[in-house]
């Protein structure tokens, strides 16, 4: 998928965006927040069923490895790969690096801070859906 290159194509695809997210069901205009969040609690629980695997996938959206696109199927295959080709997904390269940051320590305070404040959220999401 090209990038838009006017103001109005953005525009255009943006909507497109929106859209999909609707009817996704992953939006809702009164709560832009709460659609974020289930939005990524989806994503990272359809990546992962392991909880190191769900660290290393927000690991790597909260640290910039991952840019969401926030069309549910283009993300699902930037990070698990294509249907019946994961080796076109990113997903090993990112357990792989977040493996070894963890090994290192090299993981900052601030981001494991951020990554366990997102632990209640989620438990709270999967209790509401």
């Amino acid at each position: 998928m090209r990038k838009p290159q006017t103001e109005d194509e953005y525009w255009e695809h943006f909507d497109r965006r929106v859209e999909a997210a609707r009817d996704q069901k992953l939006f809702n205009s009164t709560n832009p927040m709460g659609m974020m969040k289930r939005y990524l609690e989806n994503l990272v629980c359809l990546c992962s069923d392991e909880k190191f695997g769900q660290d290393a996938i927000e690991w790597a959206i909260l640290s910039g490895h991952v840019k969401l696109t926030y069309v549910l199927q283009d993300d699902l295959v930037l990070i698990m790969g294509a249907p019946g080709q994961p080796d076109t997904g990113r997903y090993s390269q990112i357990v792989e690096a977040f493996q070894g940051e963890v090994s290192k320590g090299e993981i900052s305070e601030n981001e494991s801070l951020l990554v366990e404040s997102y632990a209640p959220l989620v438990e709270e999401i999967k209790k509401a859906a």
